[in-house]
């Protein structure tokens, strides 16, 4: 799908079949804001909103950054949304128009709210599993969030996507699916649902229990009983750096191969996506925590920023100590992600045949005749 604007100015989804070249380079950044050309364009790709009987507008609005792909659907179009316009390359590329869709802050709202049910559920869980006393904990902790963040992305795609992770949305904006305008707002919705979860939980966790196991924070060091010796163990900051990096690109590459791409959806499915993204995590989280020479200092990889924060906020203390790395690590795994996609997209192949790589991008945007060059590489792509 391509997000598209007609004479009415109204962002429109459209099949991918009916993209046309164009000749402004501020709308070669990414093929989802490319604009159909009215008078080129095939009868059947011209959509048009659909105008109610009450005068109301609806629009086809389909968001491609959504890990669970659904049916194209018809929104409203708001009311400030016909008082302001968006033409234009800064309002086009930030995505201002998402500023003014009540339909946006309503899946902000809901990526709030399961973001803090999530944080809530999955650290109880792995609290419980270290109070059980497994032998292997972290494989218990490692199976609760593949269940729990499985049900939470397939409850929560229809009204927001899904992502429940500051490190998916980052990347669904640097790879062209979201708006940054809709990436702000996820990413300040799931902060703040983190932080609840997490005060919600320290509320009901006996304080002797928080306090011993951190309340499920992210850590990665720890001060641990070692033959009867109080002693701190862990990893050090710069591998625990290169593991966040690491850790989170592969659930970045796994998560856009199996649920983000469009043809490979086809093949998974709404159901089998969601529970794939859920393994994925639940392994990454267990062979992570073997990394540490004594086990129990270093929690494990965090895989997303919002799971270290929310235990963070609620009790403070050593949990901010390196909270900074389960931040950093997923923003460099974003960035690097982010460039093999756009040098090496998923089915490269066909796609180079129909779009230009991002060094013809630059060269257009950067070129001191850009309607010459826009025109030379539309015929290129052609």
């Amino acid at each position: 799908m391509a997000e598209v604007q007609d004479a009415g100015g109204y962002y429109i989804s459209v099949p991918s079949s009916c993209r046309v070249s164009v000749h402004n380079p501020a709308q070669l950044l990414s093929p989802r804001l490319a604009l159909l050309n009215s008078e080129t364009t095939p009868p059947e790709c011209r959509l048009r909103p659909n105008r109610a009987s009450n005068g109301e507008e609806y629009v086809h609005d389909v968001y491609e950054g959504s890990l669970v792909h659904y049916f194209p659907e018809e929104r409203k179009v708001g009311k400030l949304e016909k008082r302001f316009s968006f033409a234009g390359f800064l309002p086009t590329f930030l995505g201002l128009r998402d500023f003014f869709c009540p339909e946006v802050w309503r899946a902000a709202l809901s990526e709030f709210v399961a973001t803090a049910i999530l944080i809530f559920i999955s650290t109880a869980g792995a609290i419980s599993c270290l109070q059980a006393g497994f032998q292997s904990p972290l494989a218990a902790v490692g199976l609760i969030e593949f269940i729990t963040l499985s049900f939470m992305i397939l409850a929560a795609a229809p009204a927001s996507g899904g992502h429940l992770n500051p490190a998916i949305t980052l990347a669904t904006m640097l790879t062209g699916f979201s708006t940054p305008v809709r990436a702000l707002l996820y990413i300040i919705a799931q902060t703040a649902g983190s932080a609840v979860g997490g005060l919600i939980l320290n509320l009901v966790v006996a304080e002797d229990v928080a306090a011993k196991f951190a309340l499920g924070g992210c850590l990665l060091r720890n001060t641990i009983p070692v033959n009867g010796v109080l002693m701190e163990a862990g990893i050090s900051t710069g591998a625990g750096l290169v593991a966040e990096f690491v850790f989170t690109l592969a659930l970045l590459y796994i998560s856009f191969s199996v649920a983000l791409d469009p043809k490979q959806f086809q093949v998974t499915g709404p159901i089998l996506a969601p529970f794939m993204v859920g393994a994925v995590i639940g392994l990454l989280i267990f062979m992570s925590g073997g990394l540490a020479s004594v086990a129990g200092g270093y929690t494990g990889a965090g895989l997303n920023p919002a799971r270290c924060f929310g235990p963070a906020v609620a009790i403070g203390g050593h949990l901010w100590r390196d909270q900074w790395v389960f931040w950093v690590g997923p923003l460099l795994s974003c960035v690097a992600f982010s460039i093999l996609y756009h040098i090496i997209p998923p089915h490269h192949v066909e796609l180079y045949r129909s779009r230009m790589d991002i060094f013809a991008q630059l060269r257009t945007l950067f070129s001191s005749n850009p309607s010459s060059s826009s025109e030379r590489l539309v015929q290129t792509g052609e």
